[in-house]
């Protein structure tokens, strides 16, 4: 939260707009506890997990008189743009507040409680709506605020939990939250390789005990010590019965005579320092979010900003609540399979990833360790026919290649060697792994995203690119402060790998192979990159992609996140430079800069 509050802030003070903070939510509104922000009071915001401007249940404001309460507060203080940052109760309290604002002002004018000449000039009010639940339970995002940070303390549990206990055999059963959204659940249950996952969405059968025994015993045979079971707080079976983690401590011990380890992480998963996936999503959401209220037209829908793939979209805030209540409805009703399709398609990707990708025990522990079990190299190939006559001598029927530039490459020259070789007819899918982003060189040496997007995670105050040529009053300016030289090396790579990064490979993976799969079956030898586009995955041409490619500096041109850079200094600097730092025909969204007023790109689910 506090990252996207920063950002609202510092962006609304560059585009020359008052901005006001509400203490404690709506409940503040309430009572009138509003203050105007400085520069200096979004100062050291980023790292701080919560909101520094505190949260606080309203019931009063469910109601009309608390709404008239809280109209009053926004006309005394001349406020016509409300920005809110919370789950899908308050995006629903947002959206009727929108809804109720004309007659709200028109009975504070009637009645006395402000002035006439105060009122009628604020007879419309904007309000945007940026998502924040650590369930990811909020229709039309990919992620909300919050998501990523819980996950990771849900999956460092369990790391540690792991490390310790992985020489007897013992059940590890944690709890996580997820009273009607089993998103912690599963993506932890992926990150971790659980060998059980219960969410409220996906009811066992009835015969869960049995199948949950069978597959405990079969991973012992393997030789695994430790199982790890996850359940969402909401887990139920198909008769409505709550599927507790002492329930299935019971059956366990007692059918299995195994030791089991209960855990339930509780407010844990709250609070904390936010992830950098969180910070940078915060800060481009919240900018995107001043933006929308600074350019809306009169009478304009409420706005809802988004993830989809890369980008920060705007979208219309009454759709977002509706399609929200709905997947509520959906598991009210044991409708599971509406209520899957509203959580989006990734969700139901990784129902299925859990049913077929972690049966095989010759991959145990591979998902929680860094680098590449099968070992890295970054030669090109220079041997085609011994490479040729591997792939005749092991009936290879496609290849998955991961990795950086050098895997863009390398599918480039078997392609080219087509003529030559008939075993090189085969399916290739690409599958990017790089720090750099994309189908860059590693390290980002002529690439400036890791600078980009570690500035904005951290706060920086500039960050010099490659992309980007400096001027010499830009290094002139940075000089003027006693500094310390802090090179990083090689310890940006290996490590624990993260959340997002465990999540996003058991998907690309997945899909790779069934890209592959499908190619085979259809008998083509398409060689193809996968990647995500308009909130999905993607498979493009490498051919295609060769003339976006720079050979040179092995990067890509115009790459997505070089936009940011703009926002970067924008929330950073104090000083107002908009030519150079967000032109004109830029706006913080790099697909969508050029956004005029009132104008929102819809979008269709996560």
């Amino acid at each position: 939260m506090n990252s996207a509050i920063r950002a609202v802030v510092r962006t609304g003070l560059f585009v020359n707009c008052r901005v006001f903070y509400v203490y404690d939510g709506f409940r503040g509104l309430v009572d009138n506890r509003v203050q105007e922000a400085t520069w200096e009071s979004a100062t050291s915001l980023i790292q701080k997990g919560g909101s520094v401007l505190g949260v606080a249940p309203c019931e009063e404001f469910k109601t009309r008189e608390g709404r008239l309460k809280g109209a009053k507060t926004l006309v005394l203080h001349g406020i016509n743009n409300l920005i809110v940052i919370g789950g899908g109760g308050s995006m629903e309290a947002l959206q009727t507040f929108k809804q109720e604002w004309r007659s709200l002002v028109q009975e504070l004018v009637s009645k006395g409680l402000v002035p006439d000449n105060m009122g009628r000039p604020l007879q419309d009010l904007g309000v945007c709506g940026i998502p924040c639940a650590v369930t990811n339970d909020i229709w039309g995002t990919e992620m909300t605020l919050g998501a990523d940070s819980a996950l990771t303390r849900v999956i460092d549990s369990v790391d540690h939990v792991e490390a310790s206990l992985n020489s007897s055999q013992r059940v590890f059963i944690v709890e996580v939250l997820g009273k009607h959204c089993g998103f912690l659940a599963m993506t932890a249950g992926l990150a971790v390789e659980a060998d059980f996952v219960f969410v409220p969405e996906w009811p066992p059968v009835t015969e869960w005990r049995d199948a949950l025994t069978d597959k405990l015993q079969r991973m012992a045979l393997l030789g695994r010590h430790l199982n790890i079971i996850i359940v969402a707080e909401g887990a139920m079976d198909n008769d409505g019965s709550p599927i507790s983690p002492s329930v299935i401590s019971r059956l366990i011990e007692t059918t299995l005579k195994y030791h089991c380890q209960v855990t339930s992480l509780g407010h844990l998963q709250y609070g904390g320092v936010p992830t950098a996936f969180d910070r940078c999503l915060g800060a481009r959401m919240g900018a995107e979010a001043l933006l929308a209220c600074a350019q809306r037209r009169e009478d304009q829908k409420g706005v809802f900003v988004a993830l989809r793939a890369s980008l920060i979209e705007r979208g219309h805030l009454g759709r977002a609540v509706e399609k929200t209540l709905e997947a509520e409805k959906a598991y009210r009703t044991r409708d599971y399979e509406r209520c899957v399709q509203l959580r989006g398609s990734h969700y139901s990707q990784k129902g299925r990833f859990l049913d077929q990708t972690l049966e095989w025990g010759d991959v145990i522990g591979w998902v929680s360790e860094g680098g590449s079990a099968l070992g890295t190299s970054r030669q090109l190939v220079s041997d085609p026919d011994r490479l040729a006559a591997h792939v005749l001598l092991h009936n290879i029927r496609g290849i998955a290649i991961i990795g950086g530039f050098e895997a863009f490459q390398s599918a480039l020259m078997i392609r080219d060697w087509r003529d030559e070789y008939d075993s090189f007819r085969i399916p290739i899918v690409v599958v990017p792994a790089t720090i750099s982003a994309f189908i860059v060189e590693v390290q980002g040496e002529n690439s400036g995203y890791l600078a980009t997007i570690g500035a904005i995670a951290t706060g920086a105050d500039n960050a010099h690119i490659y992309e980007e040529k400096m001027r010499q009053e830009d290094l002139a300016a940075d000089v003027d402060f006693s500094t310390r030289l802090n090179y990083l090396g090689h310890s940006v790579q290996g490590g624990k790998p993260s959340a997002f990064d465990r999540n996003s490979a058991s998907r690309f993976g997945a899909k790779a192979f069934e890209r592959m799969f499908s190619h085979s079956r259809r008998n083509t030898a398409d060689i193809e990159l996968l990647g995500v586009r308009f909130g999905d995955q993607a498979y493009a041409d490498v051919g295609m992609l060769e003339t976006l490619a720079c050979f040179v500096h092995t990067n890509v041109r115009n790459p997505w996140w070089l936009t940011t850079h703009g926002l970067m200094r924008v929330l950073a600097t104090q000083e107002k430079y908009m030519a150079e730092a967000i032109p004109p025909e830029r706006s913080c969204n790099a697909k969508n800069y050029q956004t005029s007023a009132g104008q929102q790109p819809e979008f269709i689910g996560r």
